[in-house]
């Protein structure tokens, strides 16, 4: 079951449906959408049909290409005949278009109370659709940070608790990091600020990642939601210009805070500072990884400058997720280990018959509210997909 099928128009994807489908599914929703859920072979109408039927309220984004195309017109038709025997199930939202122009096309449709994109910002609308179809939702958002995959919030009993900070264990290549960034771009689609900590990565591959997983980065780094703090760069010998050529696009490019001596850890602890102060509370920071970052620290007092992150997330209202490779006999592990205090996940992998088998366990939490036992997970262009 669905809470919302997206009707619409496949040219209004890109400016507007496609953002409000990762925003809706951000807060937990389970959203029809043909990029979330049309698989290769598939029969299009018998999916749509099941789509229709089997989603709680249809969202239908009313525009001039919707109207002047015939395939949408079937699906509302689906929609209407389910809304006489199951009352106010359409949602309409009005996208470039005018009062006159919904009512040539369908009086009974201009006569539902809808949602304009010219006068309510995407988050508004957001949150009037979650209100809409989720208004006995008992997730407390002051409290708790929705990660945007259904599965791992049903195993967390909600989301994240915040402020906390988590750790992201597993070996290298286990998907810890496209994890970290579906939980950060939930938060993200939800107006909220975000950092992303890099050691082990360039930006470039951050920034890449964001883009496979269809991030507007621009839109975020030009709203000053989202920063990449690079730890990487200076160290491993790239130059700024390098990376500016690089990406060739100089709104994104900007989004990039470039730390010049990582290892200096007054520095950059100021240069974090600087970026929380200016982008504000709440949101979720990554750091990836705490192993990387706890050997470049130049300074025999470490533990100091981890306590000093931990107490700075929580006065900040933020949440953050330390990524961790998971050596156990490695200092850096352990004093990572040390540091977490919001809880733990684990993700592994089994070999069987050469087929590897990847696991997601939430082993701590600090309300104690996840499940105890293992999920299967698989990682495909949508990212980290829990089964």
């Amino acid at each position: 079951m669905w809470d919302v099928f997206i009707s619409h128009a496949s040219e209004d994807k890109d400016d507007f449906v496609r953002p409000l489908a990762f925003a809706l599914r951000s807060y937990g929703l389970k959203v029809w959408y043909d990029e979330f859920s049309l698989s290769f072979g598939q029969s299009l109408s018998e999916s749509i049909d099941k789509g229709l039927a089997k989603s709680r309220y249809g969202l239908v984004i009313i525009s001039p290409n919707f109207i002047a195309k015939p395939w949408p017109k079937r699906e509302l038709r689906g929609l209407t005949a389910r809304d006489v025997n199951e009352e106010n199930i359409i949602l309409p939202i009005w996208h470039n278009v005018t009062k006159d122009e919904v009512l040539n096309f369908s009086p009974p449709l201009a006569d539902v109370l809808a949602l304009d994109s010219s006068t309510h910002p995407l988050n508004s609308i957001v949150e009037k659709i979650v209100f809409a179809t989720h208004s006995e939702s008992n997730v407390d958002l002051e409290n708790t940070l929705p990660t945007g995959i259904s599965k791992l919030d049903a195993m967390l009993g909600g989301g994240i608790p915040r402020p906390s900070t988590v750790a992201l264990i597993g070996p290298k290549g286990i998907g810890k990091s496209t994890l970290a960034t579906q939980i950060q771009l939930a938060a993200l689609f939800r107006g909220e600020p975000c950092i992303y900590i890099t050691y082990r990565e360039s930006p470039i591959d951050i920034l890449e990642r964001f883009v496979r997983l269809k991030a507007p980065l621009e839109d975020f780094i030009s709203r000053g939601i989202f920063r990449i703090l690079d730890n990487y760069s200076e160290i491993n010998g790239i130059s700024k210009e390098e990376v500016d050529g690089y990406i060739g696009n100089s709104n994104i490019s900007r989004g990039i805070v470039r730390i010049d001596n990582p290892a200096d850890a007054d520095y950059y602890f100021s240069k974090q500072l600087e970026l929380w102060d200016e982008m504000g509370s709440g949101g979720l920071n990554v750091i990836d990884s705490v192993n990387e970052r706890y050997d470049l620290i130049d300074t025999a007092d470490k533990n100091k400058y981890f306590m000093r992150f931990r107490a700075r997330t929580k006065i900040s209202g933020k949440s953050g997720i330390h990524i961790v490779t998971e050596i156990p006999d490695h200092e850096s592990y352990n004093c990572a280990m040390d540091d977490i205090q919001g809880g733990t996940f684990t993700m592994s992998f089994v070999e069987e018959g050469g087929i590897m088998y990847r696991k997601i366990q939430i082993t701590s939490l600090r309300d104690g509210k996840h499940v105890p036992f293992q999920r299967d997970f698989s990682i495909s262009e949508q990212g980290v997909e829990i089964h």
